[in-house]
């Protein structure tokens, strides 16, 4: 509804033809959700979210992506995966970037929430099985350490994209 809107307002600006139109309509409609669900940790079974003891307050830009024990099934643990790459959080139309939107992260730095959805910056692969890897940088998404991981445990880039049950989410359907 929101893309037929902004449609209609800019068809009416002074600066649209036809082939502008057109442009327009497949630069919004590109960006489409390929699939939605929740991201599950596939070794412990504990979901993404937003950190616990920020989600009260909203979403911020920066807020780590956490693990979070307990039921997948809940609109803070649900996330659109982007044509464009975007890994988009539905409760806060915020995205899984690189902190500072850097667009090439330390194999150190956690991954964070933000309102700046750059596809380029932020913009991820996910294949089978389940690994999530960024696209410039090529790093996954990774727990810090290969251990089992307790509750609010923040989720890293990492170099180490190799297949193993530490590193793969799985998204479980609606």
């Amino acid at each position: 509804m929101a893309i037929i809107t902004t449609l209609v307002v800019l068809k009416w600006g002074p600066f649209c033809d036809f082939k502008n139109w057109t442009y327009l309509f497949l630069i919004l409609a590109a960006d489409t959700p390929v699939r939605t669900g929740y991201l599950q940790h596939r070794k412990s079974k504990k979901c993404l979210q937003p950190k616990e003891s920020i989600v009260d307050n909203g979403v911020q830009d920066g807020t780590p992506l956490v693990l979070q024990g307990g039921d997948c099934y809940q609109e803070i643990s649900l996330f659109r995966l982007m044509s464009s790459g975007l890994v988009r959080h539905v409760a806060s139309a915020k995205c899984l970037c690189p902190p500072n939107l850097v667009a090439r992260p330390s194999v150190s730095d956690k991954v964070v929430f933000h309102s700046k959805c750059n596809s380029t910056i932020c913009s991820f692969r996910y294949f089978p099985p389940g690994l999530l890897q960024h696209n410039l940088s090529s790093a996954c998404l990774n727990l810090k350490d290969l251990t089992d991981p307790a509750d609010n445990s923040e989720i890293y880039f990492k170099s180490d994209c190799a297949n193993s049950n530490w590193r793969a989410f799985s998204f479980l359907g609606m």
